[in-house]
């Protein structure tokens, strides 16, 4: 799979589910999203071999009233 994250690409040859590519990626699931197209994917949803996916950091803050 082919997977891009902050502008860079990394490659997987396996498939896997979305918690361990996160896993791979050092990256936590609660700060990160993982999008194949336009579907957002769960931690248990499995990421394929010929799959492209974005990983995108979740950004939050500011100011509760």
């Amino acid at each position: 799979m082919e997977v891009e994250f902050r502008g860079q690409k990394f490659e997987f040859n396996r498939r896997m589910k979305v918690k361990e590519l996160l896993k791979e990626l050092k990256l936590s699931p609660e700060s990160t999203i993982v999008v194949r197209g336009d579907e957002v994917l769960t931690e248990d949803e499995w990421v394929e071999e010929n799959d492209q996916v974005k990983v995108i950091s979740a950004i939050s803050g500011g100011k509760f009233a």
